[in-house]
């Protein structure tokens, strides 16, 4: 894996939920362009992170024990001021992150930072996972699509599973 992606993916574990600990990461599954990780929190919680990527940008769902929390999308372009407020559209697949609305795609909103959006999740992405061939983002002039290897999902959200039921 080049650098530059491996120090994209460490700063995506590193910047996805701020009261991530430093200290404690278990791999679950790693092929090329995906990854899923276990990362401790230093309360003690643990978090679950599938890590899509490419040359450049990544895309990063993090889940705890019952639910998914987020989504993030990395771009070492991106000039986001830290805990910026950011509208965005995001589209797993063909399903589109929050409400439907008749004028067009849901806008939802981002936490921004420095090369990252954050997208709080308050709606099941697994389902849309098992058959997206493609993850879009688009916030003002930023925007990312991410290509998903549809053959190595059912692994990938398998290792979630497991790394899910692995969380205290």
């Amino acid at each position: 894996m080049p650098t530059r992606i491996s120090l994209l993916i460490g700063a995506a574990c590193l910047s996805s939920l701020s009261a991530l600990a430093k200290n404690a990461e278990v791999d679950w599954w790693r092929t090329s362009g995906a990854a899923v990780v276990e990362h401790l929190y230093k309360a003690g919680g643990m978090v679950c992170s599938l890590f899509l990527y490419n040359q450049a940008q990544a895309v990063v769902v993090t889940w705890g024990k019952t639910d998914a929390k987020e989504v993030s999308f990395y771009d070492e372009h991106w000039q986001f001021q830290t805990n910026q407020p950011v509208s965005a559209v995001v589209r797993i697949g063909t399903t589109w992150l929050g409400e439907s609305s008749d004028r067009g795609p849901p806008i939802v909103m981002a936490v921004g930072g420095p090369g990252r959006l954050s997208v709080p999740l308050s709606q099941s992405v697994e389902s849309p996972l098992r058959t997206a061939a493609q993850i879009t983002m688009l916030s003002g002039s930023s925007k990312m699509d991410i290509d998903v290897d549809r053959r190595k999902m059912p692994a990938l959200l398998k290792a979630v599973k497991r790394c899910r039921a692995a969380l205290k």
